[in-house]
């Protein structure tokens, strides 16, 4: 079969740790890789070229959407892929990835992103979300804010341009502990967007943004201020709130052990977004915590049955199942129900053998 020809965009500073593993996952199902180099001084530029990359330097300037779209207007291919040095693809097969392309007659696909969190690479310690990464070229998409930059989607026609989803995963590890760590990450972030919400125009994401760093730093108080700030600036826009940002202001209550706060507002949340399993977990949580037994053991059975596989959230793993069966369990010791609680742990970590925290409960059995 004919395949289309693809370009890999991406941009880099000094990733020579994770960019050999996500070249060679993509080496064999792309035509061109076009990497934009932001400054290393270390072996990523290098490493880029021993790929076959060709790769342009581009002077730092505050401004990750500018470098991206710049490895946009140097890709030549009739399909782009965008990935980061900390991601690697799905093992696939190139003749199964073009054709899949080919076979979906959409402008733009979505992949999944599994976002790992803690310290090591742990397949039940993630995020997961659909994120619109491989679009044909010339669309006329193109990045815009200065950081956690955005593709321009809002500005496609849809009803013109075809959406799908490609049932393949992106893997990310650059939210591992060891990794923001090493490159201060949140320092960075946090004086660009501090730069950022200086601009009257500036997108309400940025607030959101603000409150993500800051929850990352434990700074609870000044995380919640700018998450109820976003819904604000959203809300003024005339836009509804994105389900992120109730994802992260409820985990800040549940964090702080604020559970009347989150029982006073979360089903407000819950009507603008009734299929959201992790919202109804933190509701269960904070059921559980205020001794509405019963009511969260129901919560929870809703959190079962709608599952954790709808990609249009940011999902946390185990909050449509390990989780909402170890909640459960406990539910099932407070109401002297042993042998509930037992199977409902034992079923935890049938999913999820080294859930530590229903080991521990176990061990607490015997």
């Amino acid at each position: 079969m004919d395949n289309c020809f693809i370009s890999l965009c991406m941009i880099v500073k000094n990733e020579e740790e994770f960019l050999p593993e996500c070249l060679r996952c993509v080496q064999e199902i792309v035509d061109e890789i076009i990497i934009v180099d932001t400054g290393s001084t270390d072996a990523s530029i290098e490493i880029g070229k021993n790929f076959g990359g060709k790769v342009i330097s581009h002077k730092w300037d505050n401004n990750f959407a500018k470098a991206r779209n710049i490895s946009l207007e140097n890709a030549t291919g009739d399909w782009i892929l965008i990935l980061d040095a900390d991601e690697f693809l799905d093992s696939i097969d190139r003749d199964d990835f073009h054709k899949y392309i080919k076979e979906s007659n959409a402008d733009i696909l979505s992949l999944e992103l599994v976002n790992y969190y803690g310290d090591k690479r742990d397949e039940s310690r993630t995020y997961t979300m659909a994120q619109s990464r491989l679009f044909k070229n010339h669309l006329g998409l193109k990045f815009e804010n200065s950081i956690h930059e955005t593709i321009n989607l809002n500005d496609v026609n849809t009803d013109v341009y075809k959406t799908k989803h490609f049932p393949i995963k992106i893997h990310h590890l650059g939210y591992l502990t060891s990794v923001t760590e090493k490159k201060k990450k949140n320092e960075r972030n946090m004086n660009l967007l501090h730069a950022e919400i200086k601009n009257e125009k500036h997108s309400p994401w940025m607030e959101y943004h603000l409150a993500s760093e800051y929850y990352r730093q434990k700074n609870f108080d000044r995380a919640f201020i700018y998450c109820n700030e976003s819904i604000k600036r959203f809300l003024i826009a005339g836009l509804m709130p994105p389900s992120l940002i109730y994802n992260l202001k409820y985990s800040i209550l549940i964090t702080t052990e604020s559970f009347k706060e989150v029982l006073k507002g979360i089903d407000k949340a819950i009507l603008l977004y009734p299929d959201y399993v992790d919202l109804y977990f933190y509701k269960a949580v904070a059921l559980y915590h205020e001794g509405m037994v019963n009511e969260c053991i129901l919560t929870l059975e809703h959190c079962l049955s709608l599952g954790e596989n709808n990609l249009a959230y940011l999902t946390m793993s185990g909050t449509g199942s390990y989780q909402a069966l170890f909640y459960q369990a406990l539910c099932f010791k407070r109401k002297g129900n042993h042998e509930m609680y037992e199977k409902l742990l034992l079923k935890a970590l049938e999913i999820y053998p080294n859930y530590k925290e229903a080991t521990d409960e176990l061990m607490g059995l015997n």
